[in-house]
């Protein structure tokens, strides 16, 4: 009997798209094993699977049913797995070569936060999440077969941190009869970090967050801890949670200057440390001062010709100064002030166009700080103004137009995915004012009337939202996500416009059929709404 099949459709009134996953190819030979190591490919450490029931492990190229309860050790026998502090524990199926991916996995299972994990479960049958890798569904890689991983995975903070892993083969049949092979992981003897990378000498300004790189190898991958020593010191420090190859250091400041860091590599086979970096921190550039700024002095006008600053009893502590001037940024020579507060003269002859107001500033040597300024008009006889003026001209419009009444999906067997593509649609934004905008979409569960009003969770369908045509400024489309009741599907920042003929996008809807589905035609609605920011 042929395969019963279901028909998805789906009513759009703002826009939809939906693209189709191909199964994935055969990959490696199915008697190679993974190297144990941490690089892509590799497992973190030994993997075996053990039957669930006699916790015996199961023959290395023999064939497994799908369904067997199995169970995950790093040895021969029963060892408890250990979770790095804090992760999430999941088991999982993956194409060979993307263990570490998240968004490749084809199937997985949920298992807690357990710092340690003794037995977990691997069942192939029993990884009963899909996930966004192809084919998607345990279900789904059953019928396709081929070369896979199976394994646990560790995340922390939405990046996974350790995996351990075997390669399996699995025979193309329907879950419930097909069965597969693994290849027992290959154990490589441990080999001393060895440094590839020195981190750099780095300036930077009073602010500014700073990035130090290195980067070693080793068998297994050795772990990095940064550290750092006050100028000129030999004692080093560990940096708290400074454990990757690379180290921010963030809001740097000119107490900073002298910093060194190196990072240190480690596995169980020795440690190595990288050379030492030094840090300089210069102060921040000196900003133009404002109407409304503090330390403001009076202003002062010179006469035809005069180009020598004189200020007097100006309350500034003694000292010698920088001094900066403006409109065109320009260092002049420094300034001393005595006790009584007198600035010896400024000369501002060498301004790039000394006719004018300029803003004239004494600033901290140190820290670039203005500790006084004032506006200074330089006179001449010669000058005269134009006033220039010119009127932009908008439509004024703001408007989301030409979606698709509706798109059909197609049809598609249980466990299986269909797909079809929203025609593009407009959006224009051509505002006297661009405060900017959200396109959002929301997405109705998908509902079988004929079927008793069977329901399909809106999370079955994919959707990759696109802008077509050229690129604008601050215009961007969300791409990749899974329909809810509210997402962001495209987004024009503040002070960006469209062209007057507006900014196009359509997008690509998948659905995955569930197991359970009805026989039917199942819809729903997709909801585009346009909204300023």
């Amino acid at each position: 009997m042929s395969p019963m099949k279901k028909k998805i459709a789906i009513a759009a009134v703002a826009a939809t798209a939906l693209a189709l996953l191909t199964p994935m190819s055969a990959m490696a030979d199915a008697n190679t094993a993974p190297t144990v190591g941490s690089a892509t490919g590799q497992t973190s450490e030994a993997f075996w699977i053990l039957n669930a029931e006699t916790t015996e492990p199961l023959p290395v190229g023999g064939s497994v049913p799908m369904s067997l309860d199995v169970s995950g050790s790093n040895a021969a026998g029963v060892s408890p797995i250990t979770a790095p502090t804090g992760a999430a524990s999941f088991s999982f199926i993956s194409p060979r070569g993307q263990e570490r991916n998240q968004n490749a996995w084809n199937a997985y299972l949920t298992l807690g936060s357990a710092a340690v994990l003794a037995l977990p479960p691997i069942t192939p049958s029993g990884l009963t999440s899909a996930g966004f890798g192809s084919p998607a569904g345990i279900g789904a890689v059953s019928l396709a077969g081929g070369d896979y991983s199976l394994g646990l995975a560790f995340v922390e903070a939405g990046e996974v941190t350790k995996v351990e892993f075997t390669y399996i083969t699995i025979v193309p049949g329907n879950i419930a009869t097909t069965t597969y092979t693994y290849a027992q992981p290959a154990v490589v003897i441990p080999v001393a970090p060895s440094v590839t990378t020195d981190p750099t000498s780095q300036s930077a300004v009073a602010g500014d967050d700073v990035t130090f790189t290195a980067a070693a190898t080793g068998t297994p991958t050795p772990s990095v801890q940064w550290e750092s020593a006050p100028s000129a010191s030999s004692t080093f420090t560990p940096i708290s949670g400074a454990t990757s190859d690379t180290l921010t250091v963030n809001d740097v400041q000119l107490a900073n200057t002298g910093t060194q860091y190196r990072a240190v590599y480690t596995n169980s086979a020795g440690t190595d440390t990288s050379a030492v970096a030094v840090l300089t921190v210069t102060p921040e550039p000196v900003v133009k001062p404002v109407d409304g700024d503090a330390n403001e002095l009076a202003s002062v006008t010179l006469g035809e010709g005069e180009t020598s600053l004189v200020l007097e009893g100006t309350g500034i502590p003694a000292g010698t100064y920088g001094v900066w001037a403006w409109s065109v940024p320009t260092q002049l020579a420094n300034a001393t002030v005595n006790a009584d507060g007198d600035v010896t003269p400024i000369e501002l002859s060498g301004l790039d166009n000394p006719v004018g107001e300029h803003t004239v500033a004494l600033v901290d040597i140190a820290t670039n700080e203005v500790v006084a300024w004032l506006l200074v008009t330089l006179s001449s006889s010669t000058s005269s103004v134009t006033d220039l003026s010119v009127d932009v001209l908008t439509s004024n419009k703001f408007a989301l137009e030409g979606v698709a009444a509706s798109v059909d999906l197609g049809d598609a067997a249980r466990g299986a995915s269909t797909s079809n593509v929203l025609p593009a649609f407009t959006v224009t934004d051509d505002r006297a004012l661009l405060p900017g905008w959200d396109l959002t979409s929301a997405v109705d569960d998908f509902v079988n009337a004929a079927a008793g009003n069977d329901t399909i969770d809106k999370s079955a369908l994919s959707i990759e939202a696109r802008k077509v045509g050229a690129a604008v400024d601050g215009i961007t489309a969300k791409g990749l996500f899974v329909a809810g009741t509210s997402n962001l599907f495209a987004e024009g920042l503040a002070n960006s416009s469209t062209p007057s003929t507006g900014t196009q996008f359509d997008a690509n809807l998948t659905f995955l059929v569930p197991a359970d589905a009805k026989a039917g035609t199942y819809t729903s609605k997709l909801t585009l709404t346009l909204t300023s920011k």
